[in-house]
């Protein structure tokens, strides 16, 4: 699941190294980051099998593709300078406000799991974990992207704008790999019949996909 959920966040990724690559502006960083979303959507846009994450990135960037040819922002204007925060807020916002109903995550992890499994109330505690870490992680990030647009100086940049969001997406991703590395575990122990303490990741089912 963890190389299929950051395979879905690279659209973000694109339009970040677009929009300070040139000065070809938003719209057209914009425009690459709509490619990058439909490309990862394909495979399952004729089943309508699409993910919530995959579907924001395809609404997200059409609009900020749309807004930002009518408005035709300058290199510093606000838009241009905030669209990058704005647009890993929008996922932030999207990803936390998935809690109140399906874990966005859940989408990813139901095809490393059992049929049954999907059902199991563990199943949604971790879901609900991982989609509440990816939120609040995406949601430092943004925070820092916005000090980086608007806090002058040319560290200040690099620091907020490329390392901090860097080490917290990599901690989020380091911290998800050990929540499933600790399930497999965990699962493997019980089907040799190892006694073992009930835990958060007690009852969810062993992967079935070589990607989870």
């Amino acid at each position: 699941m963890n190389s299929r959920l950051c395979a879905a966040f690279i659209p973000w990724l694109v339009f970040d190294l677009m929009s300070r690559s040139g000065n070809d502006g938003v719209t057209f960083a914009a425009m690459v980051a709509l490619a990058s979303a439909l490309a990862i959507a394909a495979p399952r846009l004729r089943s309508r099998a699409q993910t919530t994450v995959e579907n924001t990135s395809i609404v997200l960037f059409s609009g900020l593709a749309i807004a930002a040819a009518i408005a035709s922002p300058g290199p510093d204007s606000a838009l241009a300078r905030a669209a990058v925060a704005l647009t890993t807020g929008g996922l932030a916002l999207v990803l936390l406000s998935s809690l109140l109903r399906v874990p966005a995550t859940a989408e990813y992890a139901r095809h490393c799991v059992r049929p049954s499994a999907t059902e199991s109330p563990r199943f949604s505690i971790i879901n609900m974990t991982l989609t509440a870490l990816w939120g609040t992680a995406l949601a430092l990030v943004a925070g820092s992207q916005a000090v980086a647009a608007f806090v002058g100086g040319h560290h200040v940049a690099s620091i907020f704008g490329w390392l901090a969001p860097l080490g917290i997406l990599l901690a989020a991703a380091r911290a998800t790999a050990g929540l499933w590395s600790d399930y497999h575990e965990r699962e493997t122990a019980r089907d040799q019949g190892t006694s073992l303490v009930d835990g958060l990741l007690w009852d969810i089912p062993p992967s079935f996909d070589d990607e989870c």
